[in-house]
C-alpha cells in the first residue's frame, strides 16, 4: 500500500514516533483526505480476503451493534465499509474470471476499507501514547 499526495512524489508523512503530540495526530487525520491510496490487489487476493471476512462476520456485526462503537468516528465508518466489502465478495462465484469492471469495484472497496483503517490506526496510536 502506498499513500501519496496528489501531484507530489513521496510517501505521506505518517511516520508516527514518540515525539508526536495530540496536534500531530490531528494533523495526520486531517491529511488523510488529501492522500491518494493505492492498494495493490490481484484476483488471487480475493478468496483469502473473503475467507477472513466471512470467518469474522459475526464479530463485525456484534461490534456494529454496540452503541459505544458508534461514538468513535473512525471505527463507525470502518465497520460498515468492511461489511459492505464482505457482501461484495460474497457474489462473484469465481474470482479469477472476474470482468475488469468487477475487479475494479472490489479493489475500490478494499481501498476504502484500507483508508478507513488508516484513520483508525492513527486514533489507536494516539490513544496508546496518551495512556
Amino acid at each position: 500500500m502506498c499513500c501519496r499526495r496528489p501531484g507530489r512524489a513521496g510517501i505521506a508523512p505518517l511516520d508516527v514516533d514518540s515525539s508526536w503530540d495530540n496536534s500531530g495526530y490531528q494533523e495526520a487525520l486531517r491529511q488523510l483526505d488529501t492522500l491518494s491510496y493505492c492498494v495493490q490487489t490481484t484476483k488471487k487476493d480475493f478468496p483469502q480476503l473473503h475467507t477472513n471476512l466471512t470467518s469474522n462476520h459475526t464479530l463485525l456485526l456484534q461490534l456494529l451493534e454496540r452503541p459505544d462503537i458508534l461514538e468513535h468516528k473512525q471505527l463507525s465508518g470502518t465497520l460498515p465499509a468492511t461489511l459492505h466489502l464482505k457482501e461484495e465478495l460474497d457474489h462473484p462465484p469465481h474470482f479469477i474470471d472476474l470482468p475488469a469492471a468487477d475487479f475494479d469495484h472490489l479493489a475500490g472497496g478494499i481501498q476504502l476499507v484500507y483508508q478507513a483503517l488508516t484513520g483508525q490506526w492513527i486514533d489507536d496510536i494516539a490513544h496508546l501514547q496518551a495512556h
